[in-house]
């Protein structure tokens, strides 16, 4: 059982009480679509991102942040100001795209996009190359990334499960 005092507060626990030396503040910040948010898990609370949260919840020095939204694509979350191609009815979303990931000081960002895009049939050499714009803006900042690859999702279209494929293979090579 640890215990700490303070002259105004005082905490007792049967849990491991870490004192902290380093004041660093260590944010990671998710990027994604419903997946991290739970859809397709059996609860809610299932998802990795509520999972990868609690497990860092006893310790003050970590954070994540939630950015994403059900439905976004590559698109969605490029840096303000990237050009969309003609033909993408979809505008890069200011709140929640790595722009504003960046504007929170991350340690670390998140990229979890696993299959919207090839839900709306756009092409794999176009997701690898939003992926690319999304780390080098976060990278040229130094801050780190990791982008998920893509997941199983029931498509009766077999040109949008090849997409899934190729970009779950390229994406470990390419970005």
């Amino acid at each position: 059982r640890g215990w700490i005092t303070a002259s105004t507060v005082a905490e007792t626990s049967d849990d491991l009480i870490e004192i902290a030396t380093s004041t660093t503040s260590c944010n990671s910040v998710v990027l994604r679509s419903s997946t991290a948010d739970g859809a397709g898990a059996s609860a809610p609370d299932g998802s990795w991102v509520g999972r990868f949260s609690r497990s860092l919840a006893g310790n003050t020095r970590y954070q994540v942040t939630n950015l994403g939204r059900g439905g976004y694509t590559t698109y969605h979350i490029l840096p303000t100001g990237t050009p969309i191609p003609g033909g993408v009815n979809i505008s890069i979303d200011q709140t929640r795209n790595v722009t504003r990931a960046l504007a929170l000081n991350p340690f670390a960002i998140v990229v979890n996009m696993p299959s919207n895009d090839a839900a709306n049939n756009f092409p794999v050499a176009d997701q690898l190359a939003n992926f690319r714009r999304i780390v080098e803006a976060a990278t040229s900042q130094g801050v780190r990334v990791w982008v998920a690859t893509t997941q199983p999702r029931n498509f009766t279209n077999p040109g949008q499960i090849n997409v899934q494929r190729i970009v779950r293979d390229l994406a470990l090579i390419h970005i």
